[in-house]
């Protein structure tokens, strides 16, 4: 029996049903009940003149969409109005437009390709083409008006990365997911932000959905020149982004598996084509690579690097850790992986050894402490979850507490959520149903064939570059190339559940509103690297530039702001004092210092700055300029790299104390008692109670520099055990005058004092002690310890010395 004689029959004995009746019973949409309801009873609708304003909007917005060309412009007009008024706040605030970090390493590279040849002098570190971009456009436009026109590149194409998105929905699922997608991208916050920023950033995020678009017109009419022109599009994603790569040999499976109607010696034609073009972008530059410096390296030796920045073993997969002997700037990176690299192995290395020695070492790391790499690969995962946008290089908040707009545009937690959702949503009949709506009982065969296709293209490549994430490291800028695709997937999720609402039917809602809980609460879990952050990392960057352009008061300004949104931001006080060293306030320094030891005290570079300190004090105001003037020459020289010292970190983290120390000795052998080297050696015999050899490198580190103040204070524990008070005494006495919050400094050499009979000076200590610290909440204890030991009596000192070592 027909459906249709199945309905009526239906309808027959159940007068009274309903449009959810029918949709329950014969598997019709809410349209289609409707329709049969209307054709069974006979009803006609009636046209009502009077339209409500809800109606209206409703069908000025359709109308919008009802060509191609309507929708272009009002996808490009938004998008466009949009950045023109982020541009138009640019313009009114400096700060904002300052090359950072990374903007800074690329413009800087740039010029020299312009100033020094375009071949250049060495082999490529990170990938080049965004550089070349750049010296490109500088060499056309000038120094003058470079930035305008490499911002308002980016600005056009961020305006036009709607309709490409929209064509990317359209052509891959459905129009109305197309217009859904083209939206979001007009409007979504990060892609405006990045637009304005000196960094490749934006041209990571537009070139992969091309690439997918171009892809799939390639499959469904395949020519030879297609394939080709793919390729080389997907080599010159490459230079902008190595980790493109990964597509080129999923690209391969998925035209074999694609083109099964093709001949199989034309699909290795056309899979061969495909692989020509992408060699055909690579080979130039690895011939280049070859010529100027003698090694084969495909585009850039970086990789190895990154990939191991992404697991070492004191890391958790953010940016946040580098290993300890990378410094925290992009223009000392290759120098400092190659350094320790070198000192690894004990000889020169090629670029390509370089890279394959990270690899290798990460990989032995690894394998070392799987569990460590376990718990970091899902802090991995969490953060390309979370919706704060966290940057080693420009601060997103930062920037919206200037364009307050911003704060209406959606961002990152929008997309994560809803595109987490989306894209398991791909896998549901219902949405496979929905795509393949409207098609005949002919084509509807082919439709869901041809949507399966296009699930497992968009799954494979969104899968992919997200395990490339996972072995590397993460922060905001490098999950942006994931956006396009979350973008395409709440899309995907948005037009369902409107067909939900307009079919008045939840099916299929709920293992939605599911994902989506699970997805919510993971977006705002409040991982601990964000406890940190703060505005105090921009102020501080832009507080540098202006420091490294000699612009002091500019600097000054920007690092007092970091030290007001944070207190005890290390990295403003040590710039602030260097300052301060440049101008002759050495007194100011001085007072920084000391603020910068008692924050950051197990950085022993700080106790440099304390030897230089004391070192100018009674010198002549030249003859101490000069003596600073050097010193802060030096602090950006050549460092040097221990990596015995580095690798028994690493061991000592491990608790293997036995390779630790071997490590150590052989650290003190090649690089001529290096400082960190004698002082771990000397807490790790005073755990294994070898105090003599202990304070022999003790005193060995306080040869080189006396003011190391971890250095006296470790070896004046080991006095106090000897009851030798009075070596206590003269060990902490400088540190006493300088930074008596060091650890027990302040009560450990009053006990000293009063010990070695120095029972005024001991008083003196203790009620310091007590004037500074009687409102301090957390040091209540010890103040209460003075404040007794003080109170008049007839020993008052002998109560002291009492109630000191009851402590």
């Amino acid at each position: 029996m027909r459906r249709s004689e199945k309905i009526r029959r239906f309808l027959e004995g159940h007068p009274r049903a309903a449009e959810h009746e029918l949709q329950k019973k014969f598997g019709l949409s809410f349209r289609e009940a409707k329709r049969v309801l209307a054709e069974y009873y006979g009803v006609i609708e009636v046209v009502v003149n009077r339209v409500s304003l809800r109606d209206r909007v409703i069908a000025w917005f359709r109308n919008i969409f009802l060509s191609e060309k309507q929708t272009m412009i009002f996808l490009v007009s938004i998008a466009a109005l949009v950045r023109l008024g982020y541009i138009w706040v640019l313009s009114r605030h400096e700060v904002l437009r300052l090359p950072l970090l990374d903007a800074e390493y690329y413009i800087e590279w740039a010029q020299n390709i312009v100033a020094h040849g375009w071949l250049g002098d060495k082999v490529f570190f990170t990938e080049p083409l965004y550089a070349y971009f750049l010296a490109l456009v500088l060499k056309i436009v000038g120094v003058n008006w470079f930035p305008q026109a490499v911002l308002g590149f980016q600005f056009l194409l961020g305006a036009l990365f709607p309709v490409l998105l929209y064509f990317v929905g359209k052509k891959l699922l459905s129009r109305p997911i197309g217009v859904a997608a083209g939206l979001i991208a007009a409007l979504y916050g990060p892609f405006v932000f990045y637009d304005g920023l000196l960094l490749k950033t934006s041209l990571e995020v537009y070139t992969l959905p091309l690439f997918l678009l171009l892809f799939w017109k390639t499959f469904e009419r395949p020519r030879a020149r297609s394939f080709f022109l793919l390729g080389l599009l997907l080599g010159g994603i490459t230079l902008i982004k190595g980790n493109a790569l990964i597509f080129a040999p999923l690209t391969g499976l998925l035209m074999f598996w694609f083109l099964k109607d093709v001949a199989l010696k034309m699909r290795f034609i056309f899979i061969g084509l495909f692989l020509a073009g992408v060699i055909a972008c690579i080979v130039p530059i690895t011939l280049r690579n070859y010529v100027v410096g003698h090694d084969i390296v495909p585009t850039n030796y970086s990789i190895g690097l990154v990939f191991y920045q992404g697991n070492w073993w004191g890391g958790d997969g953010s940016t946040a850790y580098v290993p300890t002997f990378l410094r925290p700037h992009p223009k000392y990176e290759e120098t400092d992986a190659v350094g320790m690299a070198e000192s690894y192995v004990g000889h020169d290395l090629l670029p390509s050894e370089v890279s394959r020695f990270w690899i290798g070492k990460a990989f032995s790391e690894i394998l070392a402490t799987p569990g460590h790499f376990i718990a970091t690969l899902w802090h991995k995962v969490l953060l390309l979850l979370n919706y704060r946008e966290y940057s080693d290089n420009y601060s997103y908040a930062f920037y919206r507490s200037y364009v307050p707009f911003l704060w209406a545009l959606p961002g990152y937690f929008v997309v994560a959520t809803l595109g987490g959702a989306g894209w398991l949503l791909l896998f549901s009949r219902r949405f496979e149903e929905m795509i393949v709506e409207g098609q005949t009982s002919v084509t509807k065969g082919a439709a869901r064939i041809r949507f399966r296709q296009v699930r497992l293209m968009l799954t494979l490549f969104f899968i992919a570059y997200i395990g490339v994430l996972l072995m590397t490291t993460i922060n905001s800028r490098y999950r942006m190339p994931l956006t396009p695709f979350l973008i395409l997937f709440s899309a995907s999720l948005i037009i369902f559940c409107f067909h939900r609402f307009r079919e008045r039917t939840a099916q299929g809602l709920g293992r939605l509103a599911v994902t989506f809980g699970v997805l919510l609460v993971l977006t705002v879990l409040p991982l601990s690297i964000f406890k940190h952050l703060s505005f105090a990392d921009a102020y501080n960057n832009i507080g540098y530039w202006y420091y490294s352009g000699g612009q002091h008061e500019q600097a000054k300004e920007y690092f007092n702001k970091a030290i007001v949104e944070d207190n005890e931001y290390a990295w403003s006080y040590k710039s602030l004092a260097h300052i301060a060293y440049a101008e002759g306030r050495f007194s100011d320094a001085e007072t920084l210092i000391k603020k910068l030891v008692a924050i950051r005290p197990d950085d022993l570079s700080n106790y440099e700055e304390v030897h230089l300190l004391k070192k100018v004090a009674d010198l002549p105001d030249e003859e101490a300029r000069i003596i600073v003037e050097e010193w802060l020459s030096s602090i950006d020289g050549e460092q040097p790299y221990d990596a015995d010292g580095y690798e028994a970190s690493r061991l000592l983290k491990l608790g293997d104390d036995a390779a630790a120390e071997a490590a150590l000795l052989r650290s003190l052998e090649k690089h001529g008692n290096p400082l960190p080297t004698l002082l771990a050696l000397a807490s790790l015999k005073s755990e294994q109670k070898e105090l003599p050899i202990a304070k022999q490198h003790l005193r060995a580190a306080l040869a080189q520099n006396p003011d190391l103040f971890p250095a006296r204070y470790n070896l004046a524990n080991i006095f106090i055990q000897e009851n030798n008070y009075k070596e206590v005494a003269e060990l902490l006495a400088p540190i006493y005058a300088f930074s008596p919050e060091l650890g027990e400094t302040w009560y450990n050499y009053a006990v000293a004092l009063i010990k070695t009979n120095r029972n005024a000076e001991a008083a003196a200590v203790a009620q310091a002690y007590v004037e500074r610290y009687k409102d301090d909440a957390s040091r209540q204890t010890v103040v209460k310890k003075f404040q007794d030991a003080l109170k008049p009596s007839d020993s008052p000192l002998n109560d002291m010395v009492k109630n000191m070592e009851k402590k």
